[in-house]
């Protein structure tokens, strides 16, 4: 699925969804979406039926119902969110018990962050009722007092719940703690603690030794933020109470000109329960490093935008390089190991210096190369690095065989198949 904002003319652009057929490794035009300036989509269940969320950031966000059997939206079932300037969602289910602790019902949220450039949209909490596998209502429960959001993020701790709010100015990013429902549905949310941010732009939160709040911003420092019991700590200083000693840690990884970027791939794939499976990856145009665990270095990369995991296998796409790097995870010392012909490398890629490897060396070991051929219009981008340019997500199938990869630059998704004599 596609999330469309833009087509360089016009806001009012469908929103795509393809169908891959893995026999062929072709994508084929299944579903449009009606949107205006669609920034996210976000699945969710309820009641063991799957639904989808559309945000746009200039018109009328919407819920769907997903056809299971004819695999697409269905468009005649769409519920409207009345949330201007969405920016992005989180979905969430909290119970209803009773006096004698009891569910009695389970209730679902989606909380949207909203911003405009004025600031004076304000994020919100909405209610999503379905009636079996339709959807029904989205009733607004809450409004927040936080304008010029980025994202949002919801996590539980302790069996409690709570939002994070990054907002994309200089004022702080706000943790909230929300209540368990009453029997209709509302909840009370609370201020919990200021985040010390500036321009924040992207919110993530991982366990490893400890629970972590990871926050981009845009022109400073990635913050590692841990969580003490009750609130997020930054690092550690000679001005610290000894009770907020846990501390977290700053990722330097932004020169000040360029947005760094984060992103985290959930623990995925087959192996034993002992090993570690979750990665961050922070950087910005200028450089990166690879992280296991939320703390440990294992590798760098210039020009990091996406991240996806299929087991002990990563790919990471680097947009100076205009390729899709991979490494491998050593299951006994955790450590990644960059693979070289387990990538997937441009044109443009080829005519500079990858890391220790040479042209000569990538062209005598066989890399595999995306082979278009490209349409005549794309001669120019072919030579530029095309489809690697610009690349915003990737992801790979479920039974590692694939990788895809979404370009912003280059209006291209690209499908590439992984070989196993490559690893």
């Amino acid at each position: 699925f596609a999330a469309n904002f833009w087509d360089g003319l016009r806001r009012e652009v469908d929103s795509v969804l393809y169908d891959f057929d893995a026999t062929t490794d072709l994508l084929a035009f299944r579903q449009a979406l009606p949107a205006v300036g669609a920034k996210v989509w976000k699945s969710f269940e309820m009641g063991g039926h799957d639904f989808i969320a559309v945000l746009s950031y200039l018109g009328a966000s919407t819920v769907y119902r997903w056809d299971s059997v004819g695999r697409m939206v269905d468009l005649g079932s769409a519920v409207v969110v009345n949330a201007s300037g969405a920016v992005d969602v989180e979905h969430w289910a909290m119970p209803y018990l009773d006096a004698n602790g009891t569910e009695i019902e389970t209730f679902h949220y989606l909380a949207v962050a909203s911003s405009n450039p004025d600031g004076t949209t304000l994020s919100s909490i909405y209610r999503i009722t379905a009636d079996d596998s339709y959807p029904r209502t989205a009733t607004l429960v809450h409004t927040l007092p936080v304008a010029r959001a980025r994202a949002v993020l919801h996590f539980i701790q302790g069996g409690a719940s709570y939002l994070v709010l990054a907002l994309n100015s200089t004022l702080p990013s706000l943790l909230f703690s929300v209540s368990a429902p009453d029997a209709s549905g509302f909840v009370e949310v609370s201020e919990v603690q200021s985040l010390q941010t500036e321009y924040a732009v992207a919110l993530d939160y991982v366990e490893s030794v400890a629970p972590y709040l990871l926050v981009t911003q845009k022109d400073g420092a990635t913050l590692l933020l841990r969580w003490d019991g009750h609130r997020f700590q930054g690092p550690t200083t000679t001005l610290t109470r000894p009770k907020d000693a846990a501390g977290g840690q700053d990722l330097l990884a932004s020169d000040g000109s360029s947005s760094a970027r984060l992103f985290r791939v959930n623990r995925t794939g087959s192996g034993s329960g002992s090993e570690r499976k979750d990665y961050i990856l922070v950087g910005n145009s200028d450089g990166a490093a690879l992280l296991q665990g939320g703390l440990d270095d294992v590798e760098a990369l210039a020009g990091p935008s996406a991240l996806a995991l299929n087991g002990s296998r990563v790919w990471v796409a680097s947009r100076r390089a205009c390729a899709i790097l991979a490494f491998q995870r050593d299951t006994v010392s955790g450590r990644l190991i960059w693979t070289r012909l387990g990538g997937y490398y441009s044109n443009l890629t080829l005519a500079q210096h990858l890391r220790d490897a040479t042209v000569e060396d990538l062209r005598g070991e066989g890399v595999s190369l995306y082979s278009g051929p490209p349409a005549e219009h794309e001669q120019d981008l072919w030579r530029f690095g095309y489809p690697l340019q610009g690349v915003e997500s990737l992801a790979v199938s479920p039974d590692g065989t694939r990788v895809f990869a979404a370009s912003s630059v280059d209006h291209a998704l690209a499908v590439f198949t992984v070989h196993p004599s490559t690893w």
